[in-house]
């Protein structure tokens, strides 16, 4: 259980990190890994720039 719950935690962080870096223009959609697409693709719609996750 502790683990799952860490595991959630890095997600949650790595999520950021993607997010910030397509916002800055480091990365691209494209480039983040499949198991976090949804939840990086959702951060991008929340902020208004789901035209970032194409």
């Amino acid at each position: 259980m502790i683990i799952y719950l860490l595991r959630m935690e890095v997600n949650s962080d790595m999520v950021t990190v993607y997010v910030t870096l397509i916002v800055r223009g480091y990365k691209t959609y494209s480039q983040v890994p499949d198991t976090l697409k949804p939840q990086v693709k959702a951060e991008l719609e929340a902020l208004e720039l789901g035209e970032l996750a194409q």
